[in-house]
């Protein structure tokens, strides 16, 4: 995992400087801002991994920039450095959207571990983002297969009712999928095969059996023509 971008923003430039030499003598990549309106304007044009952020500023105090990254889903971990000891204002920090709060003075050791649980935090939400889009990306792909499958693919949920059922149900029985959602798979079982469908059922229920197949008929939509046999499988 590569070391942080950092925006350093405090108005006590003698402070600002000290920081920004501490950060890059550790090897990371700093930008400093000497007030909140230059902090905003560096956070308009440019991407931060970590925001260091004084809170008691003239310009622009840092609950207002925190406001600022808030109303432009600006994506970086704020961790607010201040002299400013009470626990009002480090409650109304993290409410804004604050990581942590180090108070000042604050020893190197403190500073460089709070950066790296930041940095950590950040790079597993980056990959939990990265995660959520492969699933998303493979649940489209698994369903469009579905939807152009062949075989009349369908979900019963625990009472046996149809919660999901692909479009072929429409060109094999003439049902639209929407007029089976919700039904009980008995009303779109030949009456002579209702016993064969519901041992089938009790199979899986009871994990008699992890996969099973049967031949049964499945009435056409109002009756139309003959029940067509179709070979159910059951997994």
């Amino acid at each position: 995992m590569n070391k942080p971008k950092i925006l350093a923003v405090d108005d006590d430039l003698r402070m600002l400087l000290s920081l920004e030499q501490l950060l890059l003598t550790a090897g990371y990549t700093v930008q400093t801002a000497q007030g909140g309106q230059q902090a905003i304007s560096l956070l308009e044009r440019e991407r931060y991994d970590i925001l260091l952020l004084d809170i008691i500023m003239p310009d622009m105090n840092g609950h207002q920039v925190m406001d600022f990254i808030q109303q432009h889903s600006i994506n970086t971990m704020i961790i607010v450095v201040s002299g400013d000891t009470s626990i009002e204002s480090a409650i109304e920090s993290l409410r804004r959207g604050a990581y942590d709060f180090l108070r000042k003075p604050y020893t190197a050791e403190e500073l460089f571990k709070t950066i790296e649980n930041a940095a950590n935090r950040k790079y597993l939400e980056i990959e939990n983002l990265n995660l959520q889009k492969k699933i998303e990306k493979s649940e489209k792909f698994y369903r469009h297969m579905v939807q152009c499958s062949p075989d009349i693919i369908y979900i019963l949920n625990s009472e046996g009712k149809v919660v999901f059922i692909n479009d072929r149900v429409d060109s094999l029985l003439g049902y639209s999928p929407k007029e089976v959602l919700g039904r009980h798979y008995s009303d779109l079982v030949h009456e002579k095969d209702i016993n064969a469908a519901d041992h089938t059922l009790k199979k899986l229920k009871k994990n008699e059996s992890i996969f099973s197949k049967a031949e049964i008929r499945i009435k056409y939509k109002n009756g139309v023509r003959e029940p067509r046999f179709l070979k159910t499988h059951s997994c």
